[in-house]
């Protein structure tokens, strides 16, 4: 028997809230504990970190000299409603987890899910982030393209040399709270990982 009208829309309106995309915020401390537990991860072809020191303190530096710039690009996440799976902001979440490595808050929180916190036995998101150390702003005034306030040199001479540990308790609490912009996309377990591919290529193609 032929599918009837309803059952034929039915169908593509179920195909397209599954691969649909929702934009979503998240603090930062929320996506580190997914993060830590988990609840998000890398696909096993997923490129590891390439950013430097310099790229990573740049973005974190962002985080009080420019925040609007921060979700400029929101981070992309595809779920099939068990698995989560990090397509694109690889270089942006580690330089996050590196910077807040140093809170006792995310020692803790990693303590609650692995009993040994050497770092060679940590693995978050993938193998590659066992080696995790403690991020120490270095950035100067030529890092930047662009003329740079007289404001925006302060800030940069007061954080440079600093890790989130050394920051007073307002400023941990401004990180932790920053809310990050979240694009998740709906698929199937099907088509979990060729669409995530295909977002991955599309989201660093360069276009």
């Amino acid at each position: 028997m032929n599918k009837d009208i309803f059952e034929i829309i039915n169908e593509n309106l179920s195909k397209a809230q599954r691969n649909r995309r929702r934009i979503t915020q998240m603090t930062i401390k929320e996506l580190i504990e997914k993060v830590v537990t988990r609840e998000i991860t890398l696909f096993d072809w997923h490129r590891k970190v390439v950013w430097d020191k310099k790229m990573q303190s740049r973005y974190v530096f962002d985080l009080f000299l420019h925040p609007i710039s921060i979700n400029l690009r929101p981070f992309i996440i595809i779920s099939d409603g068990e698995d989560n799976k990090l397509v694109d902001g690889n270089n942006r979440l580690s330089s996050l987890l590196y910077y807040l490595y140093s809170s006792e808050e995310v020692q803790e929180m990693i303590k609650k899910v692995y009993t040994d916190i050497d770092t060679d036995n940590i693995k978050l998101l993938n193998t590659y982030m066992k080696d995790i150390e403690p991020l120490e702003l270095s950035l100067s005034e030529s890092d930047y393209n662009f003329e740079l306030s007289d404001e925006e040199k302060s800030l940069i001479d007061s954080f440079n040399g600093t890790m989130f540990c050394d920051l007073p308790d307002k400023l941990k609490k401004y990180i932790f709270n920053f809310n990050v912009l979240i694009s998740k996309v709906d698929c199937s377990t099907e088509e979990l990982l060729e669409k995530g591919r295909n977002i991955y290529l599309e989201a660093n193609s360069g276009k």
